[in-house]
């Protein structure tokens, strides 16, 4: 019997182990929750509008070099025949 009652005792000394760790654990997610998470979605939305500012200014690069190429003349930039 004394086995079992120690058996007993080491199984909810584990629990009460596991317990403790897992409190521990859930006061680290809650603090990264209200202070680390605000500052990282914040960051990410200044890095957001600078993505969506090189975007802006990337197209009308594009656009710009496009619509200078079609003021080449027809033959020097298509293999196609003048009729």
């Amino acid at each position: 019997m004394s086995n079992t009652n120690e058996l007993r005792e080491q199984l909810l000394q584990e629990y009460r182990t596991i317990a403790e760790n897992l409190n521990q654990l859930n006061g680290v997610v809650t603090d990264i929750n209200s202070v680390d998470i605000p500052f990282l979605t914040n960051q990410l939305r200044d890095v957001e509008k600078r993505f969506s500012l090189v975007y802006t200014l990337f197209k009308s690069s594009v656009y710009s070099v496009l619509s200078g190429s079609e003021n080449v003349a027809p033959e020097s930039s298509t293999n196609t025949p003048s009729w």
